[in-house]
This record gives structure tokens, C-alpha cells and sequence, in this order.
């Protein structure tokens, strides 16, 4: 009779340490061939922006500024795919600096203005300051922002998301308030426990989305919440200033 051979497990360690290898490499590898031409679209868009190539009329450069917001939010999102290969390790690193939160929040409603307006929803954002400094992670901020508002536009039955933004003693808060919807308790234990599981509801795979803007927010010692009741569901990400 032939004999089989078995794999040890210092055997079966080696093999997935390899094949942890082989993964980031792959990552790197790919995340830096996207990035060059991504570095590319940026570097002409700023000059098209500056006149460099010719004065812009008020619609083209409205045209091009959005261009240029696109390319750059498609830039963090290639820096986060590391940080999703990151996340289940505990290996998410943080950049932090000084920037403020109600632009960059506009910033990401202006994003998301173009979808939601294709699907009839306003998007409504409230801020108690004009400035609203805050130091912490701006890319990651800016993803967590994005993820949950680009999730909640998809899904929405409401023809209306609030998106407020306030300075509350020494935190910064952003809540996402749609006012027709209710999750289950199964969705709501997706979004901030497993987001891995089958059956995740109306949200699909946009449920990692949210659970990576949930992971964002605690690498900027936050805090992310949902509350759903009646019709009433709002996501709240809490910051510390």
C-alpha cells in the first residue's frame, strides 16, 4: 500500500506564511500599477484646472473639478485596499493631520451629489461652524464619510439624506440621518460585528464598505454607531479633537 504523507503543521504554517507573502506582494504590485496612471489623470487635471492648456469656460471647469474630486477620492480608495488586507490583522496605520472636517464633508456629499441626484434623493448636509478643525486621519475620515453616505444612497427609499456635522465639547460628529428606513437586528449586527456573514440584507456587499468606515473611525480612536428606530436610522461617527 503507498503511503501517504501527511503535512505537519510547522509544514502547514510555512505554506500559508508563503502564501501571506505571496498576497501582499501581489497587493503591492497591484495597487502601484493603478496608482501611475491614476498619478497621471491627477497631475493633468490640475493643469488643465490651472489653464495651462487654455482658459476653461465655467461648465468645463465645473466639469474638470469634478474629474479631479474623482481621481483623488479613487486614489484613497486604492490606499485603503491595504488597509482592508490590513484590517483583520490589527495592522492599520494612521497619518494624521490637521484639516477641517465640515469642507471635507462637503467634499464627500458633492461626490455622492451625481448618483443621488440620478435616483431623486437630496442630500442635505447641516454644519454648526464653517470651520471645523480637526486633526486625526483625513483619508480615513474621508473614506468613512464616503463609505456610509455611498452605501445609504444606494439603499434609501427616502428622497432625502441629512448629513450633520458639529463640533459637540471636544468631538467631532458627522451623522447620516435617513428618515425611511428601519434595519433589522440582523443588519445593524453586520454592519458593526460580522460583517463576513451570508445574509446581509438590503445592503449586500456594501456591508464591508461599512464596516470598513466603522474600522476608520476606531484607527481615529472614534466611535461608530447606529441607532434605528421607527423610520428613523442614523449613523454616527464620533471623533475625538
Amino acid at each position: 500500500m503507498e503511503q501517504m504523507n501527511v503535512p505537519t503543521q510547522e509544514g502547514r504554517s510555512n505554506d500559508l506564511s508563503n502564501m501571506e507573502i505571496l498576497r501582499d506582494s501581489y497587493m503591492k504590485a497591484l495597487a502601484h500599477d493603478v496608482r501611475n496612471p491614476l498619478h497621471t489623470m491627477t497631475i493633468y487635471t490640475e493643469c488643465i484646472l490651472a489653464d495651462l492648456y487654455g482658459e476653461l469656460n465655467k461648465e468645463q471647469a465645473e466639469a474638470i473639478e469634478e474629474l479631479a474630486s474623482a481621481s483623488k477620492l479613487l486614489t484613497v480608495l486604492i490606499n485603503n485596499v491595504f488597509s482592508i488586507e490590513q484590517w483583520p490583522r490589527n495592522d492599520m496605520t494612521s497619518c494624521v493631520s490637521d484639516f477641517d472636517l465640515a469642507r471635507l464633508t462637503r467634499d464627500c456629499v458633492e461626490v455622492s451629489k451625481a448618483k443621488a441626484d440620478t435616483l431623486g434623493i437630496s442630500l442635505t448636509t447641516n454644519c454648526n461652524s464653517e470651520y471645523l478643525p480637526l486633526r486625526a486621519d483625513r483619508d480615513k475620515v474621508q473614506q468613512m464619510i464616503h463609505n456610509t453616505l455611498s452605501a445609504l444612497v444606494r439603499v434609501t427609499k427616502s428622497k432625502e439624506l441629512t448629513i450633520n456635522v458639529q463640533q459637540q465639547g471636544m468631538k467631532a460628529i458627522v451623522r447620516i440621518i435617513d428618515s425611511s428606513m428601519t434595519l433589522t437586528a440582523e443588519e445593524l449586527d453586520a454592519i458593526l460585528r460580522d460583517p463576513w456573514q451570508a445574509d446581509n440584507g438590503r445592503f449586500g456587499s456594501r456591508i464591508l464598505g461599512l464596516a470598513m468606515a466603522k474600522a476608520f473611525c476606531e484607527c481615529n480612536r472614534g466611535r461608530f454607531f447606529v441607532t434605528s428606530e421607527g423610520n428613523l436610522t442614523c449613523f454616527t461617527m464620533e471623533i475625538p479633537r
